[in-house]
């Protein structure tokens, strides 16, 4: 495997669904999945494309986050339905 092998694995693997995040993790929102309703819902609340988001905690399979400033109590099911890029460490 070359260098060029890893980078292309690297770059799938960034992106993952917010509750496949440690908590304490700061990632961009790349997309939301689901159902249109689903989605309409999290754009209203503020989570846009592009937007940052941290996940504060994890109590009862609920997703307490930040995004932009504001918190939310998000269900497992809406967790899985934001695909996120965490923020590489520098």
């Amino acid at each position: 495997m070359d260098i060029n092998d890893k980078r292309k694995q690297t770059a799938i693997s960034d992106l993952c669904a917010l509750s496949q995040c440690p908590v304490g993790s700061e990632c961009e929102i790349c997309s939301l999945r689901g159902h249109p309703s689903e989605r309409l819902r999290l754009l209203n609340l503020g989570f846009q494309r592009s937007s940052q988001v941290k996940l504060m905690q994890v109590r009862n399979n609920h997703y307490i986050v930040s995004v932009d400033g504001s918190r939310f109590a998000l269900s497992k099911q809406l967790a899985n339905s934001i695909e996120v890029r965490p923020k590489q460490a520098v």
